[in-house]
């Protein structure tokens, strides 16, 4: 095989190899590109459970503390609502906001 603008010549298989390791390799960037962006959404969101968590866990011993020192002006029953769990992680924090409230 030639090339018109070339002054050298190969033959139609390793021109075919050639053309597959190139489509190897820049599909092999594509993939680890993706890659990298959602570790990085991963990590984001994991920090974000952790402080949330840490938050909750604040907010718990706030209340056990109110409760166990003012039990006469707490109610004996307080009424929690319920959320169901987030499942989805990448969401922003309006569309979770948004979707609680719904």
């Amino acid at each position: 095989m030639s090339f018109p603008f070339f002054s050298w010549q190969m033959s139609v298989g390793f021109f075919a190899v050639l053309v597959g390791l190139a489509s190897f390799v820049i599909g092999a960037l594509t993939v680890s590109i993706a890659l990298v962006k959602q570790w990085r959404k991963v990590r984001k969101a994991n920090k974000q459970v952790q402080d949330l968590e840490k938050k909750l866990n604040e907010l718990r011993e706030q209340y056990i503390s109110l409760t166990q020192t003012s039990a006469s002006t707490v109610p004996a029953a307080v009424n929690i609502p319920v959320q169901e769990p987030v499942t989805v992680i990448g969401n922003s924090a309006e569309a979770d906001a948004a979707k609680a409230l719904t």
